[in-house]
């Protein structure tokens, strides 16, 4: 059975540019190998409709005579929408292999029955692999594991208590690893459906990695409480969430690029004082020890891992002695300002990419810094360079040299009205 999966799950990836569609109660499908009779769920029309089949331990659909056994939750499936479902509950069924980026991102289940609240998705034992955007802002209240599953959302040794369940949270096996957290996961007594939107919520003493996007795009969890054991921080973990603050704990080796972009109401980010690999300096994050900057291992020098989207008066003056600001560090920041140090020498990607404003980059940098990454319309903002500059590397760069570059350079590139 489970190599039987395996290769449908090879056939949606490699035979989805050329699938044929149908659709069956408001939901479109793809024939990814009519062979072996698969499908894969794709963007449907349906938001607050009632979707009929639930998709259960052997999920089928019919089509032309013909059934197809579906294997696969589609690229933005269920994006933006609102299905609804028999008491809530969405079950995936057991032969869902794969589930695809953004297919549940923003998306709420809806119920068919007000008397229940459940709003749950229920991921089946087959299920291998999930992109780490599947679930991004998704306002689901609870997941729900099969026992045989790689995967689990309740582990007894955890010490759970009612005020703090870890109930409907995906986590890896051995606890380790937060995968998923659900948008809209709250408070409850035990089997009691009724809900209050959550405020606070405590890590397990277990988990030593919050995974890749498990926080990201969160509409309602305001705080995190973390532990000592917590050692790695993901790719954009927390980002575009409303968590109101984030102290980096003393344990935390790698914080991976982005990990609270854009989230809005963070107006400074701390660290444990006896971390031994991170610093805070003026609200923004910067390393103690090139290690702790993997995507920049040339960087010899202090780097700057993160900065707060609500940077105070949208002014970021990037520290004395940094010289490589890690990828997506200030991604969604709120920037109007930005001043570099003379000592920069890398820009990581995506850095100063996203939801900002900069009208003025003061560049204090002799050598244009390489790998500096704007949007198209920051090339309109005032650029200032130290009389000592060497024009020409800012010149010979693709990407500084699309600023009004000072006029007593012979090369200087007039912009058109």
């Amino acid at each position: 059975m489970k190599k039987n999966l395996l290769l449908a799950f090879a056939a949606v990836c490699a035979l989805g540019a050329s699938a044929q569609d149908f659709t069956v109660n408001n939901v479109n499908y793809n024939i990814l190998d009519e062979n072996a009779a698969t499908v894969e769920i794709t963007t449907g029309s349906y938001t607050g409709q009632t979707l009929e089949s639930r998709y259960g331990d052997n999920p089928t659909v019919a089509y032309s005579g013909k059934n197809y056994t579906v294997v696969a939750v589609g690229e933005n499936a269920f994006k933006d929408q609102t299905p609804k479902f028999n008491l809530g509950i969405l079950n995936l069924g057991s032969n869902i292999a794969s589930i695809a980026e953004g297919a549940f991102q923003n998306a709420k289940i809806g119920t068919t029955n007000n008397s229940y609240q459940m709003n749950t998705v229920v991921i089946g034992s087959s299920t291998i692999n999930w992109h780490p955007k599947a679930f991004i802002g998704n306002h689901i209240r609870a997941f729900n594991i099969s026992s045989d599953s790689r995967y689990m959302t309740l582990a007894e040794t955890m010490a759970i208590s009612p005020a703090n369940a870890h109930r409907g949270i995906i986590f890896s096996k051995d606890g380790t690893v937060l995968y998923v957290f659900p948008g809209d996961q709250c408070k409850s007594t035990d089997r009691d459906y009724t809900y209050t939107p959550g405020v606070l919520y405590t890590l397990p003493a277990s988990v030593t990695t919050i995974a890749d996007y498990a926080f990201s795009g969160n509409p309602n969890l305001r705080a995190i409480a973390t532990t000592t054991n917590l050692k790695v921080i993901g790719e954009e973990a927390l980002s575009h969430s409303v968590i109101e603050g984030f102290t980096v704990p003393a344990g935390v080796t790698t914080l991976g690029p982005g990990f609270i972009a854009g989230a809005k109401k963070i107006t400074a980010i701390g660290v444990a004082e006896d971390n031994a690999y991170f610093q805070a300096i003026n609200g923004c994050v910067y390393t103690k020890v090139a290690e702790a900057a993997p995507a920049l291992k040339d960087a010899e020098g202090m780097t700057l891992v993160a900065v707060p989207y609500a940077i105070a008066n949208s002014l970021l003056e990037v520290a004395d002695g940094t010289t490589a600001i890690a990828p997506k560090a200030a991604l969604d920041a709120d920037i109007k300002t930005l001043e570099l140090p003379a000592s920069l020498e890398t820009i990581g990607a995506n850095a100063f990419k996203g939801d900002n404003a900069i009208t003025k980059i003061i560049c204090n940098a002799i050598e244009a810094p390489a790998g500096a990454d704007f949007e198209e319309e920051v090339f309109a903002a005032e650029l200032v360079l130290p009389e000592n500059a060497n024009l020409d590397s800012y010149y010979n760069d693709p990407v500084w040299s699309q600023f009004e570059l000072p006029a007593s350079h012979p090369h200087r590139r007039y912009r058109p009205e």
